[in-house]
C-alpha cells in the first residue's frame, strides 16, 4: 500500500508538481541506510571523562522536582561538542547525500526534481520529513524492536504501575460527580 504523502503549507512547486512530504517507505530507508553507508560517518566519542563526570552530576542531581536545571544540560552540551569537533565537523560536510535520500524517499519528487530545490526548499522539505518520520513512529518502533533483540522489554509504563490494580468503577464514578457541576437543590 503507498504510503500517503501530503503538501506543504506553503506549497512548493517543482515544474508542474507539487511536493507532497509523508513517511519513508521502505524503499526510502534502505536509499538512507545505503547513503549512510557510503558517508562512512565516524560516531560521537562519548569517552571523554569531562562528559561522564558531568553526565553523572546530572543524573545524581536532579532538582527537587525531579528536574534537571539548565546550566547542567549545556554544560554537557559544551563539553560534547568540545571533545567531538572533527567528527561533527565531518557530519556537517557530509550530510547533504544524507538530506537528499531523506527527501528522495519522502517525497513524490524524482532525483532530477530534488536537484532543482533551492537550499531552504531542501531543508524545509527534509524537516517536513523528519516530522513525519517521527509522527509515522519509527524511533518508537526501532527502540522497541532492536531492545527486544538485545533482551530489553520495552517498557510502555513503569513497573510499580504496571503491577497495581486499575481503580473500581465506582470510584472513578464518584470521582466525575466531584469534578461535575453541583446538582441543583431539590434534586
Amino acid at each position: 500500500m503507498p504510503q500517503v504523502k501530503l503538501e506543504l503549507h506553503p506549497q512548493i512547486i517543482i515544474g508542474d508538481k507539487v511536493v507532497q512530504v509523508g513517511p519513508l517507505d521502505w524503499g526510502g530507508f534502505r536509499t538512507l541506510v545505503d547513503e549512510l553507508a557510503r558517508a562512512d560517518l565516524p560516531l560521537p566519542s562519548l569517552e571523554a571523562t569531562g562528559l561522564r563526570q558531568k553526565l553523572a552530576q546530572l543524573a545524581g542531581g536532579a532538582g527537587p522536582a525531579g528536574g534537571i536545571p539548565l546550566a547542567g544540560v549545556v554544560e554537557l552540551a559544551v563539553e560534547f561538542v568540545a571533545g567531538n569537533v572533527p567528527v561533527l565537523y565531518q557530519w556537517a560536510l557530509k550530510h547533504p547525500p544524507l538530506l537528499t535520500a531523506l527527501v528522495r524517499g519522502s517525497t513524490n519528487l524524482n532525483d532530477d526534481e530534488v536537484r532543482q530545490l533551492s537550499t531552504g526548499q531542501m531543508l524545509r522539505v527534509a524537516r517536513a520529513a523528519w516530522q513525519a518520520l517521527v509522527a509515522d513512529g519509527f524511533f518508537a518502533e526501532a527502540a522497541g524492536f532492536f531492545g527486544e533483540l538485545v533482551g530489553l522489554r520495552a517498557m510502555s509504563q513503569p513497573a510499580d504501575q504496571a503491577s497495581s490494580p486499575p481503580p473500581p468503577a465506582a470510584d472513578s464514578a464518584s470521582e466525575s460527580r466531584s469534578i461535575s457541576q453541583p446538582l441543583p437543590v431539590g434534586s
